[in-house]
């Protein structure tokens, strides 16, 4: 099965409909441009999240004490929820 992003960046590469003269306007298909800003989007917010998360970890192991086991545990979840976020954004 073909990756959906790889068709749509390849219809708007590759099968442009010249408008004008000067091939400066060109025609694409509105579902690949949707395709690519949405993948776009959605990149960008998990990059985000992830970058919220990486400061929350270093927060929570600055503050970390001796017998604050909550706060190890809560820092293990950050940091396995940001690499399971980091595969999405790849």
């Amino acid at each position: 099965m073909s990756d959906p992003r790889v068709t749509a960046v390849d219809v708007l590469r590759d099968h442009q409909q010249q408008l004008d003269m000067d091939g400066v306007m060109v025609g694409v298909s509105r579902q690949a441009i949707d395709e690519v800003l949405i993948d776009a989007i959605l990149r960008a917010q998990n990059a985000a999240l992830i970058e919220k998360m990486t400061a929350i970890e270093h927060s929570m192991r600055m503050a970390s004490l001796p017998g604050n086991d909550w706060k190890r545990e809560i820092s293990l979840s950050t940091s396995l929820a940001r690499n399971a976020l980091a595969q999405v954004a790849k």
